[in-house]
């Protein structure tokens, strides 16, 4: 569904504290549009007009990448990733613990039925785990400051920082080598300093990340393999 102030658009979301206008086509190939809170609605259209053959491109290329989207059932002997590898998922009677890890996720008999919620759950902790770890050691390194840290289900973004300085994080990350964590890291805790894209924005994630821009395309290309 479309706003029917902007056709084609999915979303239209006006803030007082914005000055310019952006677009924004996010992991559903769904349009927001980000305006002033006093822009006349004509010059949004013109806008959108504008920049049409971009956001086709852009829908196209998240469609493709949709496309590719494995769909899990959960059974015996299907792979996972973790840490950028994959591991087979086992179930035993015999196992000590309700889930583990040992070169494969086991999963004992009785929670067969609820092997989506146990793996996401084991995730969850992993990657608090693991990514508290990397903020610290980024922030400390570089001299930045948070306020606090939240690992949750972040669908449309794998990570964000607000004004207050509250960094959240998606727990699918715990999916991504530990070079691609320490990117999306440093690109939130660069926020830090800059709450924008700027240059100097960037700059700043180079400082921490040299090669930021490989880590970027990883997760454009492997993205449709983190979900389930």
């Amino acid at each position: 569904m479309t706003t029917p102030e902007l056709p084609g658009v999915d979303e239209l979301v006006r803030s007082p504290a914005r000055r310019t206008l952006c677009i924004v086509v996010n992991r559903e190939a769904r349009v927001c549009v980000r305006a002033p809170a006093d822009m006349p609605l004509p010059a949004i259209r013109r806008f959108v007009a504008e920049r049409q053959p971009w956001i086709a491109q852009k829908k196209a290329a998240i469609r493709r990448q949709l496309s590719r989207i494995v769909i899990r059932s959960f059974t015996e002997g299907e792979n996972f990733l973790f840490k950028g590898q994959l591991y087979p998922l086992h179930f035993s009677a015999a196992a000590a613990a309700p889930i583990s890890f040992d070169r494969a996720f086991i999963i004992h008999e009785r929670y067969r039925d609820k092997a989506r919620e146990m793996l996401t759950g084991w995730y969850e902790i992993k990657a608090e785990q693991l990514i508290g770890e990397r903020v610290k050691l980024y922030a400390e390194a570089f001299g930045l400051d948070y306020l606090a840290l939240r690992i949750g289900d972040t669908r449309s973004q794998w990570g964000s920082c607000s004004a207050e300085g509250k960094l959240s994080f998606s727990w699918r990350l715990i999916m991504c080598p530990t070079r691609i964590i320490d990117y999306v890291v440093a690109h939130e805790l660069a926020h830090r300093r800059y709450m924008n894209h700027s240059a100097a924005f960037w700059a700043q994630v180079a400082k921490m990340r040299p090669d930021y821009r490989e880590q970027q395309q990883w997760l454009k290309d492997n993205a449709p393999l983190l979900r389930f």
